[in-house]
């Protein structure tokens, strides 16, 4: 099975606020690169809590 990951629901990260509670698998993508793939119970807290975004946001913007 392939998914085109471009036809889900997105969230840029600025709007972290924004993110459900629920359980889901996310991407994190650049450009058309996926560079992490995640599973959570409750992906606000995910986010907000706990999650690697400070190991994330060098590798988005490392080309900048």
């Amino acid at each position: 099975m392939n998914i085109d990951v471009h036809t889900l629901l997105s969230l840029a990260l600025v709007n972290l606020s924004q993110l459900p509670k629920c359980s889901c698998i996310y991407f994190v993508i650049q450009d058309s690169r996926i560079i992490y793939i995640g599973q959570t119970t409750n992906l606000a807290d995910r986010w907000t809590g706990h999650h690697k975004l400070s190991q994330l946001i060098p590798i988005l913007y490392e080309d900048a």
